[in-house]
């Protein structure tokens, strides 16, 4: 054999060594070891407390519906339990939302065109307790920190299908409109086009930007 050949078949099975302690690493890695860092970054990033409180896993698997080669690659299956996002601090109550489990699987072949896509988002369930004061602050009115003038626009987008859940609840305490409510929801078991949700022209809007509508799924 010769030099080049060589340094050929080296190159070639160091690179299948690093990819298999690369699928190695994620397979049997403890994903519970980032929910400090990644608790605390959300917790920043919307000014309140979220907490991953059970078990984060991810769990690789093929996707059925991928043809062809595709069909081989497998995809990460998010699963996180016990998720609770906080009130602001003018709120009596602690949480506004929690959530039993999450469940989610990413495309990873998107990711190598910088697109997030989420075929869908499975959440069991989920309650949710929405505030809004006589003065109109609402509890699910978000501040987020202004982005700098200067910075590049990220060239990521995030795709996602469907979002499904099980039996909700939801009240309401409405000090301007004088409103309380206490609504269980029940799965309606098919999906709604995304322009019922936000309206046909909203929806083209969403097009015209490049993020193609899509359908909310109720029941899982």
């Amino acid at each position: 054999m010769t030099r080049t050949r060589k340094i050929i078949a080296w190159s070639c099975a160091s690179f299948v060594l690093f990819i298999a302690v690369v699928v190695l690493v994620l397979v049997f890695f403890d994903w519970n070891r980032i929910k400090p860092p990644l608790n605390a970054k959300v917790s920043e990033e919307l000014h309140r407390p979220f907490a991953i409180n059970g078990n984060l896993a991810v769990v690789w698997q093929r996707e059925p519906d991928e043809g062809g080669w595709r069909a081989w690659v497998p995809w990460p299956h998010v699963i996180a339990e016990d998720l609770t996002l906080g009130n602001p601090d003018w709120s009596k109550q602690p949480q506004m939302v929690t959530l039993k489990k999450v469940e989610l699987r990413i495309s990873p072949l998107a990711l190598l065109v910088q697109r997030v896509v989420i075929p869908r988002i499975d959440l069991t369930e989920p309650s949710a307790q929405l505030q809004r004061l006589a003065d109109g602050r609402a509890n699910w009115t978000f501040t987020f920190d202004p982005k700098d003038p200067n910075a590049e626009p990220s060239n990521w987008v995030v795709d996602i299908g469907a979002i499904g859940f099980d039996k909700g609840h939801v009240t309401l305490d409405d000090q301007t409109l004088k409103t309380k409510l206490d609504v269980i929801i029940d799965p309606l078991g098919k999906p709604i086009p995304f322009g019922e949700i936000v309206g046909d022209a909203d929806a083209k809007k969403a097009l015209e930007k490049g993020s193609a509508p899509q359908d909310y799924a109720f029941g899982l």
